[in-house]
C-alpha cells in the first residue's frame, strides 16, 4: 500500500517508517543496561527522530553539515564514559521523504555517517548474506564466489548495479573518512 496515494505526506511516512527502529532500539539499550548492570555500564537510547534542527528545502551538503553539527552537539559531547549509545537508523524528517532523498539504504547511511563521525577502524553492515558476492546469491546459491576485498569504487559500482549488500550512500560517508566496509552475516556474525 502506499501511504502517499492515501493521504500522507513526506513526513508523517517518515515518521511511521521510523517508529519499528525506535521500538528496537528502546529495547535493545534496555536489555544493555539490564545486562550490564553489575558493571555499571548503561545502554543509551538515541532518538534521532528531532535531531535535525530548521528548515531545508533539499538533503543536500547544508542539510548534512547541520545534520553532523547536531549530532556532535547534542549527543557526542553529551556522552559519558559508561554509556553504549544505541541509536535509531531513521533520522527524522528530511526535505523531500527519507526514502526518496537517501532511500531504503537510509539506515545504513546513517551508521556509515555515524561512523565517519566516530572516526572508527572498520564498519561493519550485518545483513542475511555472508558479505559481497561476485553474483545475486538469491539466483546463484552456494555457487556465488564471496569477494573477499573491493575497492570503494567497485563496490559503488556493483552497488549502482543493484547488488544489495551494500547501499550506494552507505559508501559515500565511508570512502570519504577512509573506513574499511566489512558485510557480515547477521545468521552467522
Amino acid at each position: 500500500m502506499n501511504l502517499l496515494e492515501k493521504g500522507f505526506n513526506y513526513s508523517d511516512h517518515d515518521a511511521l517508517l521510523g517508529f519499528g527502529e525506535q521500538l528496537s532500539a528502546f529495547l535493545v539499550s534496555e536489555y544493555i543496561s539490564f545486562s550490564l548492570r553489575l558493571e555499571e555500564v548503561q545502554g543509551k537510547y538515541i532518538d534521532l527522530s528531532h535531531i535535525i534542527k530548521g528548515s531545508f528545502k533539499s538533503a543536500d551538503h547544508v542539510f548534512f553539515q547541520a545534520l553532523r553539527e547536531s549530532l556532535i552537539q547534542d549527543v557526542f559531547e553529551k556522552k559519558e564514559d559508561n554509556e553504549i549509545l544505541i541509536f535509531t537508523g531513521y533520522f527524522g524528517r528530511v526535505p523531500g521523504g527519507i526514502l526518496y532523498s537517501i532511500d531504503r539504504g537510509y539506515t545504513d547511511f546513517m551508521a556509515a555517517f555515524l561512523s565517519s563521525l566516530l572516526k572508527v577502524d572498520r564498519f561493519t553492515i550485518f545483513k542475511e548474506v555472508d558479505g559481497v558476492c561476485s553474483t545475486d546469491p538469491s539466483l546463484a546459491g552456494k555457487n556465488c564466489l564471496l569477494l573477499s576485498e573491493l575497492s570503494y569504487l567497485e563496490v559503488l559500482k556493483m552497488a549502482s548495479g543493484g547488488m544489495k549488500a551494500v547501499n550506494t550512500e552507505a559508501v559515500r560517508p565511508a570512502m570519504k573518512a577512509e573506513i574499511p566496509i566489512e558485510v557480515r552475516n547477521i545468521l552467522y556474525p
